[in-house]
């Protein structure tokens, strides 16, 4: 998370210096960072969920890279205030999880990491934030910022205790895909030399419906801060553009809010301030992010993260188009172009067949009118192909049915 916002301040930056280049017809250039500092980058946050939890390590980059650097080869430990100490191994590249699993409990935890190259770091201790969980999901038509209708996601908390509370929220979305151009006939090779196929019929409807799921990329945060009686009502998690083909068919979002504290809120605040085109170029800038991990080698290292122990809840939600939107269709259009073709020589339907770039659609292509030409301009082979994306979902997405899927 963390990593995505340093990266979203890169291509900002980049972005804005293109188009200064661009608009004053100066010769150009490539950017390169001078003074540049290796900083350590900690994405930290021990749950109150009984799991393996996991730890990520990176390290910050030049504007003229790609991205982060997974740190590698550190030990990562936490211990708590009853001396119990909780080890970490590296099973993806910069991502470490506990080799038990455990849950965060109303003690204190600090966080040790050692680098690869012999370099100490410690976190100041960390408390459970603890508070109430996410009482409603809701969906509702609404315009964004830009005037642009759709539907917003939103979370209700009622805090029991009246006290303050601060929250980060995450999400994960999963929606159907319908191919299509999706046939239970195929195309299938005979023989390559001479060039034969022959069209075979499939009882099988795999590629038909698939499922895509994508988590959240940026940092959401809220507060009861000068709010009454400790509620949050209809704070925005999502806004999905009314055309948009992730609510086309069916829709469901997975809202996981953690209560953290007031210094874990300010650095997210912070952090998300500094990435803000607003604050940008602006006279004060904030300068480095300041979180409660520090080197112990060298007390003037600079390292950016935040170690949190933090009280997590989630709620579910699904809704189609139609439970939102009654005045008109979606315009919504599938997300890949499905081009058409109906190749004349056969060794070039055993090449697409092949390569697996396009699959079969018809034998028996309707012919163009002067209103209406169904499959564009093609050749006049036998038989009609369409990009496989538009007639096998499986190539870009999953036909497993998540197990929390409800029809």
């Amino acid at each position: 998370m963390i990593k995505n916002i340093i990266k979203h301040y890169k291509s900002l930056f980049v972005f804005l210096l293109a188009t200064f280049l661009l608009a004053g017809c100066i010769e150009e250039f490539s950017p390169v960072t001078k003074d540049y500092d290796s900083i350590l980058v900690v994405e930290a946050v021990l749950t109150d969920e009984y799991k393996y939890q996991k730890i990520k390590l990176s390290r910050t980059f030049k504007f003229e890279e790609d991205g982060a650097k997974s740190e590698e080869g550190a030990t990562v430990t936490i211990l708590d205030d009853l001396n119990n100490e909780y080890s970490f191994s590296e099973l993806e590249s910069g991502e470490y999880v506990s080799d038990m699993a455990f849950k965060a409990e109303n003690i204190a935890y600090v966080l040790h990491i050692k680098t690869a190259k012999g370099k100490e770091y410690k976190s100041t201790p960390s408390f459970l934030s603890t508070g109430s969980g996410i009482d409603k999901v809701s969906v509702k038509k609404t315009t964004n910022s830009n005037l642009e209708e759709g539907v917003s996601i939103m979370v209700d908390v009622n805090e029991a205790s009246g006290e303050v509370k601060y929250y980060r929220y995450e999400y994960e979305e999963t929606h159907k895909i319908i191919a299509p151009w999706f046939r239970k006939r195929k195309a299938v090779i005979v023989s390559e030399e001479p060039p034969q196929i022959k069209i075979e019929y499939f009882n099988d409807e795999t590629g038909k419906v698939c499922f895509s799921t994508k988590k959240s990329n940026s940092l959401i945060i809220g507060s009861t801060e000068e709010l009454s009686a400790g509620q949050l009502v209809n704070f925005p998690v999502r806004f999905i553009d009314r055309n948009d083909y992730k609510i086309l068919n069916r829709y469901t979002v997975l809202v996981k809010q953690y209560i953290i504290s007031r210094e874990a809120h300010t650095f997210y605040q912070t952090l998300e301030n500094f990435s803000s085109s607003e604050g940008l170029f602006s006279q004060i800038q904030p300068g480095l992010l300041k979180g409660n991990i520090e080197s112990i080698n060298d007390e003037n290292e600079k390292v950016v993260g935040f170690f949190e122990a933090s009280s997590v809840s989630s709620k579910r939600i699904f809704f189609e188009y139609k439970d939102i939107f009654t005045d008109k269709s979606s315009t919504a259009k599938y997300p890949y172009s499905c081009s058409f073709i109906a190749p004349a020589d056969a060794r070039k339907v055993i090449e697409i067949l092949k390569n697996n770039s396009y699959t079969w659609v018809t034998d028996e292509p309707e012919p163009c009118t002067n209103e209406f030409c169904p499959y564009g301009d093609i050749e006049n082979g036998p038989n009609v192909y369409v990009k496989v994306e538009c007639g096998d979902c499986t190539v870009f997405s999953s036909s497993i049915v998540p197990d929390f899927w409800e029809d």
